[in-house]
């Protein structure tokens, strides 16, 4: 569902002014990333939602959280690109107008979400962090000039995120080529393990890595056209499904590891993929444009062909999960072969399930506008969880201690995204103008 949205009301002397754009589809997407990724956090940290008992065996499949953020990162740039295709500077606006407005879209909620793992720490924990760690954070520049505060590893990304928010701006300005510039950041990244390592360069791979996904992103923005078809809201779900399922049914990221280790040997592989967005991660690269192609009907004709190819990818792992059913239990790959599955139905049967599929997408809709607050503040109420032993130990304690963290975490979002976030708006017009 795209909507067209006047951006003023022209008088008798104006001409119309330009309508502005906006993809409720693509909050669809929002919505289930950010949930994938409280999801992977609530199951991979084990004993965070209940201190004394956490799922096991099919119950133990965890959501893919880091999956997501590459989503988010492609799903930023191409909404950059999208809000900005006049050069900032010029036609597009004022490059101090640009950075307010990001500004107040990721800061205030941040702000908000970083004291609440402030309190979360010392309340539960006794933890107190230096003025520098503090301080790097309040500069959005946490994992580069201090580790990351325990209570909220989620604000990594937020520091990728405004360094790309600085880059696009000589990007626009000069129009350069968003392509090229990819290229380019993936040859630095590779370039940049060469340097000896120590805190400040071993992490200049992950951010040349990851700002080559960004820039994928406004590449489709600035290059793809739009399909001539109307929207397949079936292709969205089975994308969807597929997502779903890429965190185990990891085949892609398998074989861009071997790469790797083939092209730059296993001392600097290793290096290559050490935290943040790693060179393996180019593996998911295609699924994640892909997906945000899905979502916007930016693709050709023959984009359901690839899908469909790369969808065969991931069901080479199955090889891998029956060698190693005979030494360990593999019941957790149960929900990933479903949702695998299952988007195969969807591409496959796309008109019988298409009026399915457009209920389910538009249902995701208002979860994808709680987005942003559920990605970075649930992370604080479920250290907070963690820490708090009263009704524990059994599986009835855990689905009821998971229910109360999921409304926490709703009414949270909730509260940021639709009470604080529009009134920090309100009372920051004036100065936008």
């Amino acid at each position: 569902m795209i909507v067209e949205v006047s951006s003023a009301q022209p008088d008798s002397t104006q001409l119309p002014a330009p309508k502005k754009i906006f993809n409720f589809n693509l909050e669809s997407l929002r919505g289930v990333a950010a949930i994938a990724v409280v999801w992977g956090h609530s199951t991979i940290q084990n004993g965070w939602i209940d201190p004394n008992y956490y799922p096991k065996g099919v119950w133990s499949f965890a959501g893919p959280g880091h999956l997501s953020v590459l989503v988010f990162f492609l799903l930023s740039g191409y909404v950059i690109g999208i809000a900005h295709k006049k050069p900032l500077g010029g036609e597009g606006g004022k490059i101090s107008t640009y950075l307010k407005k990001r500004f107040l879209r990721i800061y205030p909620i941040y702000l908000v979400s970083l004291l609440l793992a402030l309190i979360a720490s010392n309340f539960f924990t006794g933890t107190t962090y230096s003025a520098k760690i503090i301080f790097s954070h309040l500069i959005m520049a946490q994992a580069f000039l201090s580790p990351t505060i325990i209570a909220i590893p989620t604000a990594w990304s937020l520091n990728y995120e405004a360094i790309f928010y600085l880059l696009f701006i000589p990007i626009s300005f000069y129009r350069l080529s968003p392509t090229l510039l990819m290229v380019v950041s993936i040859v630095l990244g590779c370039l940049f393990s060469l340097l000896p390592q120590n805190t400040y360069t071993e992490l200049l791979p992950s951010y040349g890595f990851g700002f080559a996904f960004w820039l994928a992103g406004l590449s489709l923005a600035r290059y793809m056209p739009k399909s001539p078809s109307t929207t397949d809201y079936s292709l969205m779900t089975g994308c969807l499904l597929l997502f779903l399922s890429l965190g185990m049914l990891d085949a892609p990221l398998a074989i861009m590891h071997k790469i790797g280790v083939l092209v730059f040997g296993q001392k600097i592989s290793d290096i290559l993929n050490y935290q943040g967005v790693t060179f393996q991660d180019f593996g998911y690269l295609p699924y994640c444009s892909a997906i945000i192609m899905a979502f916007t009907d930016k693709h050709s004709k023959y984009f359901k062909y690839a899908l469909l190819i790369l969808s065969l990818v991931p069901a080479l792992t199955f090889y891998h999960y029956y060698t190693e059913s005979k030494v360990r239990d593999i019941s957790f790959i149960l929900f990933p072969t479903i949702f695998y599955t299952s988007s195969l139905c969807f591409f496959f049967l796309s008109n019988q399930l298409a009026q399915y599929s457009q209920r389910f997408i538009k249902s995701l809709i208002y979860t994808g506008s709680l987005s942003y607050g559920i990605y970075i503040v649930h992370y604080p109420i479920l250290y907070s969880f963690g820490h708090t032993a009263l009704f524990t130990g059994s599986p009835l304690t855990y689905i009821i201690r998971l229910a109360i963290f999921l409304l926490i975490v709703w009414a949270g979002s909730f509260i940021l995204e639709k009470k604080f976030q529009p009134w920090i708006k309100k009372i920051s017009d004036p100065f936008l103008s």
